[in-house]
């Protein structure tokens, strides 16, 4: 996955870059890892109401997609025809969302739910990723464009609308809640990423102000409106947890580097540590 004139759907568009402060958070976390040699590295990307996480088992044949459900048990699905597979997002009723790769190395859009594929592709991009769907069903993503760039997109009942923050060159929109929050990630020509929140057709942009002017982005967004994501404090990205203006760092005593994917509503949250161990999954709770 990335890191990385609005629709009508948004007419009345504002846009800030507000303040925020940095902490450490208190967080338990449990650990798991896709079996070797099959896999070398694991990636979760969310976790539904139920505990369930999705995310991809990375081997070295390609991607697949990964569930871990909340009993500890494993699946991992390819997509047909697919050479690589990987799921972003999963709502409560099931339903996940990712993308998958054919022969010719196109990626398109992917929803999997009760054994059944559905490819989405934004038309006219050559490249679409799915990365969120709350639990009506509306989906958000992101294509390249004509222009070589990234756009982000909302999908609701078979119907397409721009999601892009205003003066951006790239918008990636990685979450959306069951409340309708969108957030994820934006950059200029000139700029490093920043994280964004849409919401009631308002965009408001955020800095964790340890990134060093190296890059802030948001990955995913619950229907309390905390949200998980990242940053480069240098080659290696940090994640965080946002809430309430404030910035809490999610750190794994001993790891190499802590990511932070996805978080239900019940606040437990998901991403991949790099322990002695190597590549691993974590379920946290934190305070």
């Amino acid at each position: 996955m990335l890191r990385k004139t609005l629709s009508a759907l948004f007419p009345c568009l504002l846009f800030a870059t507000m303040p925020a402060v940095a902490q450490t958070a208190n967080c338990t976390f449990t650990f798991f890892q896709l079996p070797a040699p099959q896999y070398n590295r694991t990636l979760p990307s969310g976790i539904n109401r139920y505990g369930n996480v999705v995310g991809t088992g990375q081997g070295h044949d390609g991607g697949q997609g990964m569930i871990r459900y909340s009993n500890g048990t494993f699946k991992s699905l390819l997509a047909p025809n697919s050479i690589a597979t990987f799921f972003n997002r999963r709502n409560a009723s099931g339903v996940t969302v990712g993308d998958w790769v054919d022969s010719n190395q196109k990626v398109h859009g992917a929803v999997y739910a009760n054994g059944t594929w559905r490819t989405v592709d934004y038309p006219g991009g050559s490249r679409t990723e799915l990365t969120g769907i709350n639990v009506y069903g509306t989906i958000v993503g992101f294509y390249l464009g004509s222009d070589n760039n990234y756009h982000g997109f909302k999908l609701k009942d078979g119907k397409f609308s721009a999601i892009q923050v205003p003066g951006s060159r790239w918008t990636i929109a990685m979450s959306i809640s069951d409340t309708g929050v969108i957030v994820g990630y934006w950059d200029t020509a000139t700029t490093a990423s920043r994280g964004f929140i849409l919401k009631n057709g308002v965009y408001a942009s955020y800095e964790d102000p340890k990134d060093n002017g190296n890059g802030t982005y948001f990955d995913d967004v619950n229907a309390s409106g905390t949200i998980v994501g990242g940053y480069f404090p240098n080659e290696n990205p940090q994640g965080f947890i946002f809430k309430n203006g404030v910035f809490e760092d999610v750190v794994v005593p001993g790891s190499i580097e802590t990511n932070a994917s996805g978080i239900n509503g019940y606040g437990y949250i998901t991403g991949e540590v790099f322990l002695s161990s190597g590549s691993n999954g974590y379920i946290g709770k934190c305070q």
